[in-house]
């Protein structure tokens, strides 16, 4: 039964780590497009960036949040303070981002490869 449990809270971390992946992703999409100078057809040239809007964005949003304290308690479940499914948890979410990561690099990177020819 233990060995059940501990498999559902690995694949719980796994779930919880690519919808933690989704709003991380997101959120840098903002930080981006608020970095970036704003124009287009109906905008005219482009040169207005929003700047104003990071110090919001990095405060309010809840992916900074949401990754510091997966950042905090897995530490926590590293170190054996926590009990051990915990630790399944946090393999399970670990290997979510890794794997979400590895994907969106190599996504990356064949856009580059691309862009270039």
């Amino acid at each position: 039964m233990k060995i059940i449990a501990s498999l559902l809270a690995g694949f719980a971390g796994f779930y919880i780590g690519m919808l933690l992946w989704v709003q991380f992703t997101r959120w840098l999409g903002l930080l981006f497009v608020s970095g970036s100078r704003h124009g287009g057809d109906f905008l005219g040239e482009p040169k207005r960036r929003l700047i104003w809007a990071i110090p919001f964005l990095g405060l309010l949003h809840p992916a900074p949040w949401l990754l510091g304290a997966a950042a905090y308690l897995g530490y926590r479940a590293f170190l054996g303070d926590l009990a051990a499914g915990w630790n399944w948890f946090f393999g399970g979410l670990l290997l979510a981002f890794t794997l979400m990561l590895a994907t969106g690099a190599s996504a990356f990177m064949r856009w580059r490869s691309r862009a270039e020819r």
